[in-house]
C-alpha cells in the first residue's frame, strides 16, 4: 500500500478496561487517609497531600537511592526559590566535559498544592535510570 493509500487511523476506544492496581500501591494507599482534593480548605488539602506523598511518607526501604542530592536555592525577583539537585551515582551519562544531561522538573498540583518533597522519590528514579541530573524547583503556591 502506498503512502497516499494508507489505512485510516483506528478510532479511539470509547470504553476502558479497569486494570489491577500494583500490590505495593494498594498497600501504600490503604495505610494512608483518603485523599480528597477540591475542597474549600486549601491549607488542609496541602497538609493532607504532603502527609500522603512526601518523601518522609515512604519507608526507608521504598526510597529510591540517589548518587547525590543537594538542597539549595536560587534568588528570584521576589525572594529565594528552593531547588533540589539530584545527581545519579553512575557516571556513564557524563559528557566529555564532565557534565550530565539535565532535566528541570516542575511539579504538578495546579499551582495550589504539591511540593518538591512529594515528587523527589520519582525524580530520584528518573535521575538514576536516565543517568542525568534532575533539578526540582519548589515554586510558591497560590495564594502565597
Amino acid at each position: 500500500m502506498s503512502r497516499t493509500q494508507q489505512e485510516p487511523p483506528k478510532p479511539i476506544p470509547t470504553t476502558a478496561t479497569k486494570g489491577d492496581l500494583d500490590s505495593d500501591l494498594r498497600q501504600f494507599f490503604s495505610e494512608r487517609p483518603s485523599l480528597c482534593l477540591g475542597g474549600s480548605d486549601l491549607f488542609k488539602e496541602r497538609r493532607q497531600h504532603s502527609e500522603i506523598f512526601s518523601l518522609a511518607a515512604h519507608p526507608p526501604s521504598k526510597r529510591a537511592s540517589i548518587g547525590h542530592s543537594e538542597y539549595t536555592a536560587i534568588q528570584g525577583p521576589y525572594g529565594s526559590i528552593p531547588l533540589r539537585i539530584l545527581s545519579p551515582s553512575r557516571t556513564d551519562g557524563k559528557s566529555t566535559n564532565g557534565l550530565y544531561p539535565a532535566l528541570l522538573y516542575v511539579h504538578g498540583g495546579g499551582y495550589s498544592v504539591g511540593c518538591a518533597d512529594e515528587f523527589e522519590n520519582g525524580c530520584r528514579v528518573l535521575a538514576e535510570k536516565a543517568g542525568m541530573q534532575v533539578y526540582i524547583i519548589d515554586y510558591r503556591l497560590a495564594p502565597e
